[in-house]
């Protein structure tokens, strides 16, 4: 049976893995998320938890802690390592020293193919070692991968080109903040929480380092109704590691299960992506919001500008903390065109603004 905690019991925190005697071999789970319950990959997460425990005959059960009720965003990785929560939701970008070769996500114009991107580094997680290793690293074993939708641009007022974007100020994250120098925005510094408030502040012209699946989460369409997809694509993924003694110390008709159904998660999770993708463009356009993607003319003109001066600031930055860098760039680069021909996602940003 799955139990859910949000924020109310913030102070009933684990200080370690629970499990019954090794000899009953059962295993009772804490999963730590900062995201809230409602999100895709929340819900599709349930599903897994549910068919764990059906698969397991009830060896296995999960307990849910949400909206950082345990570990907050930053703290997870390290947090499922210590075995203060048996699994998490942890997204790379909250740890780029500690996860570099997964920061090529943050490199711009790579994908906009969730569901390919996802596989990609399921991918090279079982086939890399340097990039299984960097994992491994911080105590854990990647259970799963989750796709998050590409990265958008959202406005108080509309833009029609990429000229209107000159002195605006944007929220940003991560390479974000590189893209939006380089096409002469002004990146701003703020927590995705305070987004909202910002805007409503006129503090903020817009916001972007965020995805398009989340928008009507924090309901940021009531304060920039007008979405736009810049061509950058993807930016952030979010991985499901479970504590990496915990996993070892698992039977292994567990450990298949666990496997099987995670590898069955691939396809579960990109349905609910795509279903609330579709729901967030209902929600803007019912709001009197606009979803457009920006012309093909201006997306090359943010390459030109760009140019190779974020892929070679990650080599550099990779390679300085010890990883082939150059080497994890071609396989991931291959792996993901592989992908990219075999499954049938389309952004949910082009699709809602084709129905605009």
């Amino acid at each position: 049976m799955r139990t859910f905690y949000t924020l109310a019991t913030a102070g009933l925190a684990l200080g370690s893995i629970t499990a019954t005697p090794a000899l009953a071999q059962e295993f009772e789970l804490q999963f730590a998320s900062y995201i809230g319950e409602a999100a895709a990959q929340s819900r599709a997460q349930e599903w897994w938890a549910d068919e764990v425990e059906q698969r397991t005959e009830g060896r296995v059960s999960v307990e849910f802690f949400y909206s950082g009720s345990l570990l907050g965003a930053t703290d997870i990785l390290r947090g499922v390592g210590d075995g203060r929560a048996s699994l998490g939701y942890v997204a790379n970008a909250y740890h780029p020293a500690e996860l570099p070769l997964s920061s090529v996500v943050g490199v711009p114009f790579m994908t906009s193919n969730a569901e390919a991107q996802m596989r990609t580094f399921m991918d090279l997680y079982q086939n890399n070692e340097a990039f299984r290793q960097e994992w491994r690293a911080n105590d854990v074993h990647v259970l799963f991968f989750n796709p998050l939708s590409e990265n958008i641009l959202g406005t108080r007022e509309p833009v029609e080109g990429l000229d209107d974007l000159e002195g605006m100020r944007i929220r940003g994250l991560g390479y974000v903040n590189q893209v939006l120098e380089a096409v002469g925005a002004n990146p701003v510094a703020i927590a995705a929480p305070e987004i909202y408030e910002a805007l409503l502040r006129n503090t903020l012209d817009g916001y972007s380092g965020f995805a398009f699946e989340v928008v009507t989460a924090l309901k940021l369409q009531e304060v920039a109704p007008h979405t736009l997809s810049t061509g950058t694509g993807n930016y952030v993924f979010a991985a499901t590691p479970i504590n990496l003694d915990l996993w070892e110390s698992m039977p292994e008709d567990i450990q298949s299960i666990l496997t099987e159904v995670s590898a069955e998660y691939q396809d579960t999770v990109s349905r609910y992506l795509a279903e609330t993708e579709d729901e967030v463009c209902q929600t803007i356009l019912d709001a009197g919001g606009t979803v457009s993607v920006l012309p093909d003319d201006d997306i090359a003109r943010i390459r030109e500008a760009v140019g190779d001066s974020i892929v070679q600031d990650w080599v550099e930055t990779a390679e300085a903390r010890g990883v082939d860098a150059a080497s994890f760039l071609e396989e991931y680069t291959e792996t993901l065109a592989m992908y990219e021909e075999e499954v049938d996602y389309v952004s949910g940003v082009n699709r809602c603004a084709e129905r605009g």
